[in-house]
């Protein structure tokens, strides 16, 4: 998870320097993070966000992956010691702010996350819909007002698929991504 955020942070930094709008600060993401405890087999969705830190703001990429783990960690180690119904608790107390900015309008204009990095769990075999074999698994998100940017990533098989939602506006030519990613 640590290199996909990586990899997203080294194409967000190249797309912004390619159009000569990359920020001094650092672009935060929003990141789901498992909060099962190792061995927890009844818990269904065991899931927090933290707002991780996508070090765009350093050029050396070892140094901008050392920081993107470090913020990672951090982040895992608040929910660490709690339960589960506290972890959910605390999510939506955290969320709040964000949530009364919405109808407000102001959503745009004090985001607390740049955009949304999701890595998801898929399925691990291969798959066939009338003997046809699929090829990939490619996920669609959402994007909202002061956040135009989600990419998605899917394991399937032995791949893993992105899928980039963003506003065409707020982020012309979004498909570069994939290309700086590569």
């Amino acid at each position: 998870n640590d290199a996909v955020l990586a990899m997203c942070s080294g194409a967000l930094r190249t797309y912004l320097e390619t159009h000569a709008e990359l920020p001094e600060d650092s672009l935060k993401a929003l990141v789901p993070v498992s909060v099962r405890k190792q061995g927890d087999i009844d818990s269904s969705n065991a899931v927090a966000s933290i707002s991780a830190d996508l070090a765009t703001n350093i050029k050396d990429p070892a140094k901008r992956f050392a920081a993107i783990k470090a913020s990672v960690k951090a982040g895992k180690a608040f929910f660490q010691d709690m339960s589960p119904a506290e972890v959910t608790l605390i999510s939506m107390a955290m969320q709040a702010p964000a949530m009364l900015l919405v109808p407000l309008g102001l959503a745009s204009r004090l985001p607390a996350v740049n955009t949304a990095i999701s890595n998801v769990p898929g399925i691990q075999e291969t798959m066939y819909w009338n003997g046809a074999r699929m090829d990939g698994s490619y996920p669609a998100s959402i994007v909202m007002d002061g956040m135009a940017l989600n990419i998605t990533l899917v394991t399937y098989d032995k791949n893993v698929d992105f899928g980039i939602t963003a506003c065409r506006r707020s982020i012309p030519q979004a498909q570069r991504l994939i290309d700086y990613m590569e």
